[in-house]
């Protein structure tokens, strides 16, 4: 890899290996962004390998006001050929991908995604506020995903995320509206506790497979569903 502080040109080249009769159970690719399009783990999750070959051009930077990255690829391959046509439809579509936030010390109006310069329209697009202190995390965002990196269907929703320290355990909460069925997908409520190595993590949860479809899976691909209920999503 070549690279100065601000850019790097680079290659990602692993092996190919055919996961193609595996069910999809509880992975999903990461979201878009820059540092996504250059990661060695591209997946949540260990039902898919990573199975790519890229050539990519990544850019960051700062000032005052905005912080920002950009990344796209020279070249790409994706060992998807024997999956089912959903992996077929949203990769190979010559991404540019991109992230913006102003730089502020607490509250910061963000924004990432990619777009598509084979399709000529935004395959994944991400806005939100997001407020952090020393002890408290909060933020809303409005998402509307269907990228390159993203083998799903459609995406349209709202996600607030919230997190409060106290002296001995914090205070969580996540929910998703999904704007199509103007209802909430997911809802958490919980409490952490850690002492030394040690954590508790107690919460009530109330999710939906998502995006949802309908869960007979005599009628549906259980690949096609996904069940966000991860740990990593949650926090």
């Amino acid at each position: 890899m070549l690279e100065d502080r601000s850019l790097k040109i680079g290659f990602i080249w692993s092996a190919f290996s055919d996961q193609y009769e595996l069910p999809l159970l509880d992975s999903y690719p990461i979201n878009p962004s820059p540092e996504s399009n250059i990661s060695l783990n591209p997946w949540v999750g260990k039902d898919r390998d990573a199975n790519m070959r890229k050539v990519f051009i990544y850019k960051k930077g700062m000032n005052e006001f905005f912080k920002y990255s950009v990344a796209t690829n020279l070249y790409e391959k994706y060992n998807y050929d024997k999956e089912n046509m959903i992996f077929k439809k949203f990769f190979n579509k010559k991404p540019i991908f991109f992230s913006l936030s102003t730089n502020n010390k607490n509250f910061n109006v963000f924004t990432m995604g990619n777009y598509s310069y084979e399709k000529k329209k935004f395959m994944g697009l991400m806005g939100g506020l997001r407020y952090m202190d020393e002890k408290t995390r909060f933020s809303i965002q409005k998402n509307k995903i269907v990228p390159s990196s993203y083998p799903l269907k459609t995406l349209d929703n709202y996600v607030m995320k919230f997190k409060r320290d106290f002296n001995s355990f914090s205070l969580f909460s996540r929910a998703q509206y999904a704007k199509e069925d103007k209802s909430l997908n997911e809802n958490i409520l919980g409490v952490e506790w850690a002492y030394d190595c040690l954590k508790l993590r107690v919460s009530f949860e109330r999710a939906k497979f998502f995006p949802f479809l309908d869960a007979d899976y005599t009628n549906v691909p259980y690949d096609e569903h996904i069940y966000l209920t991860n740990p990593k999503e949650k926090k």
